[in-house]
């Protein structure tokens, strides 16, 4: 097929065709301001004939004569060719690769040499373009690697043989086409994260990221997040799916009820292509961390203690609660509360390792005065209860003391015993009585001893 070389659109600019590649370039004309972002669009007809309608169909379409003037003598154009970016797929097999083949009018006039500068030619990274010098076809030298380098912008010159320029350099911009050349990578090879026991399903767990050397700009890079196993410990403790995660935003969260004191590892899985291409696995840690959804109750509920007389600041009992909460945690740990001592006599403190309740006397207690002693004490947690828990009194339990009695010595009312008799008294008057007294209320017996000289 042949086709005509240009249709003319107006006196500014022209749309040519390449007779062999029916490639389509856009050529503008003189000091005109083209602003291709307010452009609408154009609608070529493009037409087949036996035969050329004009001149330039002859010239070799291929190539691009970015130097062209209007053949009027020297004059210069002020609006050459627009060259689109040359575009060159990474990691091509095809080396050489022809990718253009530029031409100057020179060449209707004499020898033309061609020259390419710029980086991946004479500059780092070197040796990744050439230009032969008398066609001048550009071509790629090693595959590219959109990864280090994703464009290059290159000057052509047109030179004489003796080197003298006979056109302005122009720009060549070469981009290079991303592959899926890599895959995604997440950021950590362990994620760690925690929720509450009871959370509701949709309750955001945690974020998980992950990375992609390709072009953001492509379906190379778009990741898709997904969870492809999951193990509870101790195993075999959950059965259901309790989490999922947002394909594209990593996040975690909650599908199901039920979350108890477990601890979850999650397989995950990213993949590119919008989850559908090359992948990489990742795994997430989630402990169900505890909340106080359990109250501390007495067991036993009544206990039976014995405690001495006259005797304090020691352990007279213990008393157990059960709190099925985290152990060592606030949420476990618990406080108690002495009621019906009047007088102060006992104190209880909480054992920090068995969270039992020590009961001790801190005055000393009187068999003579009262004889048995009984409280009631009641227990709460250290941390306040969730509120998804009934609210319910606080447990309670009952001391039941029995004072044991002491043998206690009995002791004269004086020492010494002062006396006054009158002279004269006669033998057998009383003259005191009620000379000592027994705690115990023992009866006495007295004995008397001659004072030692």
């Amino acid at each position: 097929m042949q086709v005509p070389s240009y249709c003319s659109l107006d006196k500014h600019f022209k749309f040519i065709v390449a007779s062999t590649t029916s490639a389509i370039y856009l050529k503008l004309y003189f000091s005109c301001n083209f602003d291709l972002t307010y452009c609408q669009p154009c609608f070529l007809q493009v037409c087949s004939s036996a035969e050329y309608h004009h001149n330039e169909a002859e010239q070799d379409l291929n190539a691009l004569y970015l130097w062209r003037n209007k053949g009027k003598g020297m004059i210069r154009v002020k609006r050459d060719w627009i060259i689109p970016p040359i575009r060159v797929s990474e990691n091509s097999r095809v080396v050489p690769e022809d990718l253009v083949q530029i031409k100057s009018d020179k060449i209707f006039s004499g020898e033309v040499i061609y020259k390419l500068e710029g980086p991946g030619v004479d500059q780092e990274p070197k040796n990744l373009f050439e230009i032969d010098d008398k066609t001048g076809m550009i071509r790629s030298k090693r595959p590219l690697d959109r990864e280090q380098h994703s464009s290059f912008t290159l000057k052509a010159f047109a030179l004489s043989p003796s080197g003298e320029r006979l056109e302005n350099p122009t720009t060549i911009e070469i981009v290079v086409l991303d592959q899926n050349d890599n895959k995604p990578v997440f950021t950590q090879k362990q994620f760690f994260g925690s929720v509450h026991e009871f959370s509701v399903p949709g309750t955001l767990v945690m974020s998980v990221s992950a990375t992609d050397a390709d072009d953001p700009m492509t379906e190379n890079a778009a990741l898709g997040f997904s969870i492809v196993g999951q193990e509870s410990i101790p195993p075999n403790a959950v059965n259901k799916t309790m989490f999922g995660i947002n394909n594209q935003t990593g996040a975690i969260y909650t599908r199901d009820v039920g979350l108890d004191r477990e601890e979850f590892k999650l397989k995950l899985r990213v993949a590119d292509m919008g989850g559908d291409g090359l992948i990489s696995d990742a795994v997430a840690i989630i402990t169900v961390s505890d909340i106080n959804n359990h109250a501390p109750q007495f067991h036993p509920t009544s206990y039976n203690i014995k405690a001495l007389e006259n005797v304090y600041n020691v352990e007279i009992g213990r008393v157990s609660v059960i709190d099925r909460d985290d152990p060592g945690t606030g949420n476990w740990e618990v406080k108690y509360t002495v009621s019906h001592d009047p007088f102060g006599n006992f104190a209880i403190q909480t054992d920090p390792v068995t969270n039992q309740g020590i009961l001790t006397v801190v005055k000393p207690l009187d068999y003579e005065v009262k004889r048995e002693h009984n409280l009631i004490l009641t227990v709460e947690n250290i941390n306040s209860l969730s509120i998804k828990v009934p609210n319910l009194r606080l447990s309670s339990a009952t001391v039941s003391i029995t004072v044991v009695n002491e043998n206690e010595a009995p002791y004269f009312k004086e020492n010494p015993i002062l006396i006054q008799v009158p002279e004269n008294e006669k033998p057998g008057k009383l003259l005191k009585s009620n000379i000592a007294s027994d705690p115990d209320h023992s009866e006495l017996r007295y004995e008397r001893k001659a004072l030692q000289k």
